[in-house]
Order: structure tokens, then sequence, then C-alpha cells
């Protein structure tokens, strides 16, 4: 049965004693606000069982002052701070990855900081320092050392001419890569033995002379009779673009021809020190 309100205020269908059948009474008010009211978030709070969907330009702000805001402008996603303090985000392990599911950056509490290019892992830190996979473009000065080799002599030898001669002091090296670059140290012990003399000392990778001749002159030089001694010392960067096995070494020379010149004199010595250097 049907309430009917007809156009000249007359109502029909209501019974006398109460409301007709299927009308409002406790049981359907009740279902009412167990289904639609009941599944409402309170405002004190609670839980979500559904998405919560924001549509374009729509903020969900947080903070007294809506300092921190997540939105979408239909082109972009923003996650804007614009208080005072830091955007902080804490975990024991941070990954950002591609939506399809590709690694950008995965980072471990105490551990290691990853950064991937095109799900290639690129850049790695550890306790001990970092791990570069591939080329550094655009840099200058950086490498890696692959290999170190030291030799000592301690072997006398001298001159009393001004033509070069060996000084002993020599060292072999295979580079790794053709790119590769050798750092080159060397010192050598110089005693001067009577007469007005100096020495000249230069650098050699086979029969290459690097570096440009290194003049020493008046190195162990006086102008009595007496003796001096010194330690002439000296470093070249080199790029053999080679991977077979380098000789490098030293030469000398008595610049005057007069007096003696002599290397590892008494219980002198001289080292050279050689390091692969990574492009």
């Amino acid at each position: 049965m049907a309430i009917v309100i007809n156009g000249s205020g007359t109502v029909t269908g209501l019974a006398v004693g109460g409301l007709p059948d299927d009308t409002v009474d406790e049981g359907s008010l009740a279902n009412s606000i167990n289904t639609s009211i009941g599944a409402k978030l309170p405002l004190a709070g609670g839980t979500v069982t559904g998405d919560v969907n924001f549509g374009d330009n729509v903020d969900a702000n947080f903070g007294a002052d809506a300092d921190l805001k997540i939105y979408h402008d239909a082109s972009n996603s923003y996650i804007d701070e614009s208080g005072t303090g830091y955007l902080l985000i804490r975990s024991n392990r941070i990954r950002m990855k591609k939506y399809t599911g590709e690694d950008i950056i995965d980072s471990t509490a105490d551990g290691s900081v990853k950064i991937f290019h095109d799900n290639a892992k690129k850049f790695e830190t550890s306790a001990t320092g970092i791990t570069v996979t591939g080329a550094i473009g655009g840099a200058t000065n950086l490498g890696k050392v692959l290999q170190v080799i030291n030799v000592v002599q301690a072997t006398e030898v001298a001159t009393n001419g001004d033509t070069y001669a060996d000084t002993g002091l020599t060292a072999n090296i295979t580079p790794s890569s053709t790119s590769s670059k050798i750092l080159f140290f060397a010192s050598n012990d110089c005693t001067k033995h009577g007469g007005d003399t100096s020495v000249a000392i230069r650098a050699y990778r086979g029969s290459t002379e690097i570096g440009g001749t290194i003049i020493g002159r008046r190195i162990c030089d006086t102008d009595d009779s007496g003796k001096s001694q010194s330690v002439f010392s000296f470093t070249i960067l080199d790029s053999p673009s080679s991977t077979s096995q380098l000789t490098y070494k030293t030469q000398y020379n008595n610049t005057y021809a007069a007096g003696t010149v002599r290397i590892n004199a008494g219980s002198g010595s001289s080292s050279m020190t050689l390091m692969e250097i990574g492009a």
C-alpha cells in the first residue's frame, strides 16, 4: 500500500493506527544506519577498507598549515614540503623502481647504496670506498690504481764522463689496458767526489725518453775537491698505450766531466715505483 498526496492536499493510503506496510520502521532504520552511516570514516579516525580517490589538483594535506601536500595535476605527481624542516624518508632499506619493476636506486641501512642505469648497476658504495662500472665521462684526474711495482737499487755505479749511462735503477710493468697511464716515481742517491762537477738525470721507457730530460744540475756540485751527497726525486705521468711488458729506467751523466759522480755510493740506495692508473 502506498501513501498518496494529491494536488488538492488529500492524503490517501494511510491506515488508522500506524504506518502502512513496507514503510520506515525500527528495523529498516537500523539497517540503513549500519550499511550507510556506519560504513563512513568517523572524524576521530578509523580503518579505511577501500580505495581513497583524489581527483586532479586535489591535495592530500598534512600539518596544521598544510606543510606537506601530495597531489597530481593531470600531468605530474608531486610531494611538496613547504615547511622549514626536512622531508624525511626513513626505512632500513629504500628502493626506487621504474613502474615496470626495474631498479633505479637501492640503498640499505648501514650498507651499500646502488645506482642503476637502465636496470644495470653502475655505482655502488662499500665500507672501503666505491665501485664504478664503466667509464667516468667528463671527469679528469680520476681513476683507480690497478697495480704497483716497487724496486730498490743499492749497487754502486760511477762515471767521470759526460755521456749518459744507466744508473742500474730499473723496473718492469705490464699494463692491463692500452688506456691506462703509468705513474712513475724515481729517487736517485747521488754523490760527488772531487772536482767541480754536477749531474743530469733522465728517465726512459724502453728506448724512449719520457718527461723530457730531467736536469739535476748542481745537485752534487761543490767548488772544491770535497764530497757532497744528495737525493734527486721526480715524478712523471706516462701514457704508453700498450699492454706489453714495459721497462722503465733512469740514466745519469757527469755534466762537467770533472771529478766523479757516483750513484748509491756507500750505504746509499735508489728506488723506483710504477703505478698503473686505470682510465
